[in-house]
């Protein structure tokens, strides 16, 4: 009789993993433009992943989000090719809230 093991994730992520399921040579994005308290609050809205706002540096910051397609199309979420002339960005300077931006899907167009 076998004992069902415990799934979790990967000790060691994948090289160029999702940030919400660890699947890896993920390709695709999104990218994020603000202080700590909007990239957090982002974060979570899009991908589902809280992030500790202590861990983001304080300031202007700019990162770009490896998400999935499954994941995306999981939460809502818009996403472009990383090497695409453009990725959907979310951007506190454009004054939307999340829940407009993410769930109705009004990240601003710009390239990278």
């Amino acid at each position: 009789m076998s004992v069902p093991v415990m799934m979790s994730a990967p000790k060691l992520a994948p090289f160029e993993s999702c940030v919400a399921c660890f699947r890896g040579d993920t390709t695709t994005g999104f990218a994020i433009s603000g202080e700590p308290g909007f990239i957090v609050d982002t974060m979570r809205a899009s991908t589902g992943v809280v992030v500790n706002r202590a861990s983001v540096p304080s300031g202007q910051q700019h990162i770009t989000i490896r998400l999935c397609r499954k994941c995306a199309r999981l939460r809502g979420t818009r996403i472009g090719h990383l090497n695409g002339d453009s990725l959907p960005r979310y951007d506190s300077a454009d004054r939307v809230t999340m829940a407009g931006a993410i769930l109705g899907g009004r990240a601003s167009e710009r390239g990278r």
